[in-house]
């Protein structure tokens, strides 16, 4: 994803999946499959919608874990 409002589908499939998202420095937010707000990074920016997706964690830079499910 770039630095702008990106749009990202993450369909995992029906076995166990593990998501990780490098937070960087940008906006975006983590929705999941019911449009529940998961995460968000400041305002605006890019969307990522997670469905199937069993275990996800957003990393910041230097690796500590700002979320995860």
């Amino acid at each position: 994803m770039s630095a702008g409002n990106d749009v990202a589908y993450i369909d995992g499939g029906e076995d166990a999946d593990t998501l990780t998202i490098n937070a960087n420095d940008q906006n975006f937010a983590v929705y999941a499959a019911q449009g529940n707000l998961m995460y968000q990074s400041g305002t605006g920016g890019s969307v990522i919608t997670v469905v199937n997706v069993e275990h996800g964690t957003v990393v910041a830079p230097g690796g500590t874990t700002l979320y995860s499910w």
